[in-house]
């Protein structure tokens, strides 16, 4: 059960991302839940809710292509690292 300022969410992903979790996770020593919160705290730090300033510095299409360029690097990181 959440705590008084936590929220609980259901969601749904693929089997792929799920295990890229898993991995991210153990390699990290510690929980999905927690490799979760810290890679989304990464990704929506500080910065992405500086909304006044932010907001006012760049037009919706400049913000939503940080966005997507945000979720593309969190995609990313979760590939498990390659051997080459």
């Amino acid at each position: 059960m959440p705590g008084r300022h936590e929220a609980e969410i259901k969601l749904r992903l693929s089997e792929k991302l799920r295990r890229k979790i898993e991995r991210a996770a153990a390699r990290n020593k510690h929980s999905m839940n927690a490799e979760i919160l810290k890679r989304l705290e990464d990704t929506f730090g500080a910065e992405a809710f500086e909304i006044t300033g932010y907001a006012q510095r760049y037009r919706d299409q400049e913000y939503l292509s940080e966005i997507r360029a945000r979720m593309d690097a969190f995609i990313k990181s979760l590939e498990p690292e390659r051997d080459e």
